[in-house]
């Protein structure tokens, strides 16, 4: 069955931060719906131990740290989904986050592009630099 969404995660030496971001897709979102497509950038350490936990994983290991941009694209070569996200390793989904983002995006017929909601650790909400236009 081919999956819906691709998430795009960049990872470097963040591994507490990456085994979070991945336990929460794990446990948030519908395992025949997504893919992730993590690309390290040449960590230090053993990142197997991190995604050996988890399934629907495709890991790119780079040799080099090529950048957060570089290292986005390398994975969205690889994307054969309806719908590409991207994060940061520092990201956590709630229940049914992803199935609001796809029915949000959905009802829509041109490209979009969604941004959440940004919380501090202790739940407070984290303003945006600036204001975007809602869907």
């Amino acid at each position: 069955m081919k999956k819906l969404v691709s998430i795009i995660i960049v990872n470097y030496n963040s591994f507490d931060l990456l085994d979070t971001c991945l336990n929460s897709i794990n446990t948030h979102l519908d395992a025949n719906q997504y893919e992730v497509i993590l690309v390290d950038n040449n960590s230090e350490g053993d990142i197997s131990q991190i995604t050996g936990k988890y399934e629907n994983i495709q890991l790119i290991k780079n040799n080099k740290n090529i950048g957060f941009a570089a290292a986005n694209n390398r994975a969205i070569e690889l994307v054969d989904t309806k719908y590409t996200l991207l994060i940061n390793n520092d990201i956590f989904f709630t229940e049914n986050s992803l199935k609001k983002i796809i029915e949000i995006v959905d009802k829509k017929e041109e490209e979009v592009i969604v941004g959440v909601r940004l919380l501090n650790p202790d739940g407070s909400i984290q303003e945006s630099a600036y204001q975007f236009p809602s869907l």
